[in-house]
């Protein structure tokens, strides 16, 4: 199957689209397509479009896909952690900023929090306080021969293209918290929205635990999914960030489309966004033409399919 293929099947699977045809026409490539989704790290919608429902909870579709139930356990004892943190953080002035996939669990494009891969928990933080806090709820470095660095205030410093500390867990968690003093690498500082910080609202369900606004999420998801370790095959450029992305601009009325152009335009980056949309469009419309749109388009296309085939 061809990645322009799946990435629109993906998408009519979250949009609860039904695709049963599709998966019996294509049963005899399922354990391709089934490394495809891993690869590009949306293997939850796969597990469920090819599940029946009335065996959600059986232990594993082969030896690739689990089901359904599997990956929504593992998303709801995340969330559980978050729910604990927030409730940890009562009564202090401690307001950490959710990232990413964190923001999924609590006010996602999903119809399930369990349709979304999660490999960690990424947390923004401004008050050195909050590592404390974890500590207090029994959190340790994964590898304690790391070392953070500190300044003689004892703030944490980072190290050049590092953009959080050393993650930290607990023995029964299934994933690492990993604690941000950035939201995006320094070489993006430029597309970073200012107001980050100052527009972030309470997530849903928590009185400590922030997110951020609608458009700034947008954003620094299109930075994570475009740009962030380009030169690794688990960086950028997977269907996971590109298919979020999409739902989420889908709902975004005409001036929040017309606010996140003109973010771009005032950062000088209007060429990343007119690359994005090429991108958009002819993954999931199937715009045979959206490579010749600018240079930019047509760089970013070409990576994305190079990405797809493993190079």
């Amino acid at each position: 199957m061809d990645i322009q293929k799946f990435a629109q099947l993906c998408k009519k699977i979250v949009q609860g689209s039904d695709v049963s045809a599709f998966i019996n026409n294509e049963s005899r490539h399922s354990s391709k397509i089934a490394e495809m989704a891993r690869d590009q790290r949306v293997l939850p919608l796969w597990a469920y479009a090819v599940t029946a429902k009335d065996d959600m909870s059986a232990r594993s579709v082969d030896k690739i896909v689990q089901t359904p139930v599997n990956y929504l356990m593992t998303n709801m004892r995340m969330k559980a952690q978050l729910l604990e943190i927030d409730k940890h953080l009562q009564g202090t002035n401690i307001r950490p900023i959710l990232l990413k996939g964190a923001v999924q669990l609590f006010d996602g494009v999903y119809p399930s929090i369990g349709m979304r891969y999660m490999a960690d928990i990424d947390i923004l933080v401004n008050d050195e306080k909050f590592g404390l806090a974890l500590r207090e709820l029994g959190y340790v470095q994964k590898n304690p021969s790391i070392c953070d660095n500190y300044d003689t205030y004892g703030k944490p410093i980072l190290k050049l293209g590092q953009r959080h500390l050393t993650p930290v867990m607990r023995p029964n968690d299934s994933v690492t918290i990993e604690p941000h003093l950035l939201a995006v690498d320094p070489m993006y500082l430029h597309l970073f929205p200012r107001d980050f910080a100052s527009t972030a609202i309470p997530t849903p369900g928590c009185s400590q635990l922030m997110q951020p606004s609608r458009q700034n999420y947008m954003i620094v998801a299109l930075i994570h999914g475009l740009l962030h370790d380009r030169d690794r095959l688990d960086g950028a450029l997977l269907l996971r960030s590109l298919i979020e992305c999409e739902l989420l601009y889908e709902q975004f009325s005409e001036l929040e489309k017309e606010a996140l152009t003109q973010h771009f335009l005032k950062c000088r980056s209007q060429s990343f966004f007119i690359a994005w949309r090429a991108l958009a469009d002819w993954l999931f419309l199937g715009d045979k033409l959206a490579h010749r749109r600018s240079i930019g388009s047509f760089i970013l296309i070409t990576g994305f399919k190079l990405r797809a085939r493993g190079y």
